[in-house]
């Protein structure tokens, strides 16, 4: 069988972090693998890294906050390998730290084009090149979907528009086959955790800086879970999930691998929903 023929999946992000480590797990699986990020250089070390193996990755330099960057390297991908079967969008920034008084706006604006207008720009670029009902589009929401995160405006603002984004085009003609997922992947050890430490406490917050200490002191880390959830669910697509926030840390998502959905089946669990409160 070719690398054509395999199985392709195309991951933003992918020269570090968690985006790097989709690529090592998804490679080994035997996907066929388009793998795309800023930085040339760390995104062809790691493509020479996982083409020892028998299945070729192919490299795209890309940035997601321009439209036309994007459209540039999905196409190529798209010429190179095929229709996706998955794509994993893991690219994103934390922005500027600071309250709203003294981040600059240029600064805060630059965020929202990166983690909000960049998933807009790939979800734009996917569209009609998927392989069949059978794909998943995954992208990363993180924590600042669903709690209020001062001093880190801009990353809340723009992961919370990434997950009612994801939970819009679900519904979309073009995406009514494909399971859209916007995933929460837990606190993972990455160059953005250390960059938040490296902060003064005052710039994140104190509470959210002493939260991030204990939990590096700890060794916690929640890589493999969040590798396994889209390693799974890239391989087996279930559109019950499409249109749904899932933490990997705190949802029973292995019950759903078994065929278990009664806390999806008609309700509004896992998404971004007002709560009214009944007497």
């Amino acid at each position: 069988m070719t690398s054509s023929q395999l199985p392709h999946v195309f991951i933003t992000g992918a020269s570090s972090g968690l985006g790097a480590a989709v690529a090592r797990e998804l490679s080994r699986a035997g996907y066929a693998l388009s793998i795309a990020a800023r930085s040339t250089s760390r995104l062809e070390r790691l493509a020479q890294q996982l083409n020892q193996s028998a299945q070729k990755v192919f490299p795209v330099t890309m940035d997601v906050s321009s439209w036309e960057s994007v459209e540039s390297g999905v196409g190529q991908a798209f010429e190179k390998r095929g229709p996706f079967s998955g794509v994993v969008h893991c690219a994103g920034i934390y922005g500027p730290f600071g309250s709203i008084s003294t981040v600059t706006a240029e600064d805060w604006a630059s965020a929202i084009q990166i983690n909000l207008v960049g998933t807009f720009n790939l979800a734009k670029a996917i569209t009609g090149r998927f392989q069949d009902q059978e794909s998943t589009f995954i992208a990363l929401s993180g924590g600042g979907a669903t709690k209020p995160m001062p001093y880190i405006t801009s990353y809340a603002a723009s992961k919370a528009g990434l997950v009612r984004l994801i939970e819009s085009i679900a519904l979309e003609s073009e995406f009514a086959n494909i399971s859209c997922i916007a995933l929460a992947p837990g606190l993972l050890k990455t160059q953005m955790l250390d960059q938040i430490l490296d902060q003064d406490p005052e710039m994140v917050g104190t509470e959210f800086h002493e939260l991030l200490q204990v939990f590096k002191s700890k060794g916690e880390d929640a890589t493999e879970r969040a590798v396994q959830f889209i390693a799974k669910f890239i391989g087996q697509p279930e559109l019950r999930l499409s249109g749904r926030l899932v933490s990997v840390l705190w949802d029973p998502w292995e019950d759903w691998l078994q065929g278990d959905y009664k806390a999806l089946d008609q309700s509004d669990n896992f998404t971004l929903r007002r709560m009214v409160h009944e007497d």
